[in-house]
């Protein structure tokens, strides 16, 4: 063992006056005779360094000048020749694979990696997803008149060239986009179509906004159930009200009322079954009117909408499973009863 020998030989290290870059070379050649490391790997920390070339040039020098001036050092400073000689060899030798391979780094790296270039592509925490038209929703969408979904249309397209890689980049670069950013969609149809399509997104996507309109808001936020999610915004507007429950539908039937109000939208059942969500935020947009009241009352609708929520789906997600099992018993309990005052 090299390294073994010159600590071996009294004050061999000292006279040859080996530098720091040079014993690390002559640990990483050691390695290498070890089957520690490829060779592929001592000849690039020869040609990716130029200080390494260089102290291993300034090694053999000197050991040259130790020779002349002490013959009997002459076998210790063979050893040290052959092994440097032995090194800039493998370093001057053409590397076979000219392409690095970036899935031998650690998965930290290459996350870190994954960070660099989405700063490069993204200048925006919040994202936001959207489709070319109908077509990419359902054909009862009709939310493609909306302005959210316009002035996104007409932003940035971002084209994630990394991703296309390989199914396992592609994978490992998507989850760290869908952890990092909030993703933004701007109706709930679009929402569902991305959740339901999207498997990997569903699985990893961490922060979600949208705006919370369309006919298929209660399907698109029923799949929020099967998300992990650790925040949550809802953007309401005037529209948001024009989509009714089933229930609500049942009882203007009957009497008659035709007012919006957000306890009456298509979703909100979804919505408050929600849990384990660490924030939620509820924002409007602003309303073009002179007329005070209007607004006084659209944002005393997002204040009482972000309060109900934050007092709903903030709670353990354990909390939702043992309210399902408590109805259920209930229901099959009065069932029991119905059957029993029947006979």
């Amino acid at each position: 063992m090299l390294v073994q020998y010159i600590h071996c030989v009294p004050g061999l290290k000292e006279r040859l006056q080996i530098s720091d870059n040079s014993w690390n070379m002559l640990e990483a050649y050691e390695d290498y005779r070890n089957g520690i490391i490829d060779k592929g790997q001592l000849g690039r920390k020869i040609r990716l360094s130029p200080r390494n070339h260089s102290s291993m040039s300034n090694t053999l020098l000197r050991c040259a000048q130790l020779i002349n001036e002490k013959p009997q050092e002459g076998k210790h400073c063979m050893v040290i020749i052959s092994a440097v000689g032995e090194i800039l060899k493998i370093g001057d030798q053409p590397s076979k694979n000219l392409v690095f391979d970036f899935m031998k780094l650690p998965r930290e790296l290459r996350f870190m990696c994954y960070d660099f270039y989405l700063e490069s592509q993204v200048t925006s925490l919040v994202v936001a997803l959207v489709g070319k038209g109908r077509r990419d929703t359902t054909d009862k969408c009709y939310c493609s008149y909306l302005k959210d979904r316009e002035q996104a249309d007409d932003g940035p397209t971002l084209e994630f060239c990394l991703g296309r890689a390989s199914k396992q980049v592609h994978e490992e670069f998507m989850t760290n986009f869908y952890q990092r950013f909030t993703l933004s969609f701007p109706c709930a149809c679009m929402m569902g179509y991305h959740i339901e399509r999207k498997p990997l997104l569903m699985k990893t996507a961490r922060h979600v906004k949208f705006h919370w309109v369309g006919p298929n808001a209660n399907t698109a936020i029923s799949l929020l159930h099967k998300m992990e999610l650790h925040s949550l915004q809802i953007n309401i507007s005037w529209q948001t009200g024009v989509e009714i429950t089933e229930r609500e539908e049942e009882v203007r039937k009957y009497f008659g009322r035709k007012e919006h109000h957000l306890t009456h939208t298509l979703g909100i059942e979804e919505l408050m079954s929600l849990r384990g969500i660490e924030l939620v935020k509820v924002t409007h947009e602003r309303v073009r009117t002179n007329d005070y009241r209007s607004v006084a009352k659209i944002h005393a609708s997002a204040q009482g909408l972000e309060g109900l929520l934050q007092d709903k789906i903030t709670r353990p997600r354990n909390e939702s499973s043992a309210e399902k099992c408590s109805a259920e018993k209930c229901s099959a309990e009065e069932s029991s009863w119905e059957e029993s005052s029947l006979e």
